[in-house]
């Protein structure tokens, strides 16, 4: 058998950078990372004494007589036909606003606020058939300011 030569390992520092070129190069970064991320003001001034602070809430009630009011009025019709309906309801309808207007309330003060045309069905029997229309509804309703209170 051959004798092997006693060899031990010796690294080359000749191509390993330097320990003071890592640290330059990591301070470097550093650096470049802080001017990436700037400082919050907020955590900024935490290392500041915190300021007292006096925070005031409260709440009011206003009473007052009141001025006006506002009412809603509507009439309902039902009828064979959605015309003879809706004659019907127009018809009772310009009673309604007439008994506002006589009252002193002003045309611009009355205001339609819902007009609805309906089917009504008969569903009294509903085994495997379609409901039956048995009629009409009309709804109409008007919102009234009321201007004077002492009417």
């Amino acid at each position: 058998m051959r004798a092997r030569p006693n060899r031990t390992f010796q690294p080359d520092h000749s191509r390993l950078p330097d320990l003071r070129d890592i640290a330059t190069l990591f301070a470097i970064g550093l650096v470049a990372l802080a001017g990436a991320f700037p400082i919050n003001p907020a955590t900024a001034q935490e290392s500041k004494p915190m300021t007292r602070t006096l925070t005031v809430s409260a709440s009011g009630i206003a009473e007052a007589e009141p001025d006006r009011a506002r009412v809603s009025s509507g009439v309902t019709t039902l009828a064979e036909t959605a015309r003879t309906a809706l004659d019907a309801n127009s018809s009772t309808m310009k009673d309604l606003i007439g008994g506002l207007k006589n009252a002193g309330i002003a045309a611009a003060d009355i205001q339609t606020s819902n007009l609805n045309i309906s089917p009504r069905y008969d569903n009294s029997n509903r085994q495997n058939r379609e409901p039956k229309v048995i009629g009409y509804q009309v709804n109409n309703e008007v919102s009234v300011l009321i201007r004077d209170l002492d009417q």
